[in-house]
């Protein structure tokens, strides 16, 4: 297991997704920054809150151009369930061999992998990486999003709708 750090560059991988799609890190990245939630196991109380947090908070990861993809060593149907369960729109992948666990160096010491969290930029570089001491406690949405910002700014404001021009009548006679 290597200790990656900021800087790095994050191990390539590929994996299916709770659809049995292919998911390959190298095209993902070339298409933006990505967000890697390990997470221990499908359907349990700490997960589901975490990933029904980043779920909720799906618009403020678009707005700031970060696609959110979380990892277990689930199996792709046990995935598929907890996925449609939550009704996430960001996909779950399976690490059922625990290879990328092990890449990343988040594997704990009871065979499941650790909380962590893996911000990787278009160029497969690690940007930032939070490990939780405990598998009881998560990043909140609303704390990645901040540390999001403190790295790269707050995203744009959305432009202000304008107001209506106003209609302007005229005080003279209409000419018959």
């Amino acid at each position: 297991m290597k200790n990656l750090q900021v800087k790095d560059t994050a191990p390539d991988f590929n994996a299916l997704d709770q659809d049995r799609q292919r998911f390959f890190l190298a095209k993902a990245a070339a298409k933006g920054k990505l967000l890697l939630a390990f997470y221990p196991a499908d359907d349990t109380p700490v997960c589901s809150n975490q990933l029904a947090d980043y779920g909720r908070n799906m618009a403020a990861f678009k707005t700031r151009g970060i696609q959110v993809y979380g990892i277990s060593i689930s199996s792709n149907e046990s995935q598929k369930e907890f996925h449609e369960k939550l009704s996430l729109p960001f996909p779950l992948l399976a690490d059922y061999d625990s290879r990328i666990t092990k890449k990343y160096g988040v594997m704990s010491f009871t065979g499941h992998p650790q909380r962590a969290l893996f911000l990787i930029g278009e160029d497969q570089k690690i940007i930032w990486k939070h490990v939780e001491g405990l598998p009881i406690s998560y990043r909140s949405a609303e704390e990645v999003l901040a540390k999001i910002d403190e790295l790269f700014g707050p995203p744009p404001k959305p432009a202000a709708p304008e107001a209506p021009a106003a209609e302007t009548t005229s005080s003279s006679p209409a000419a018959h």
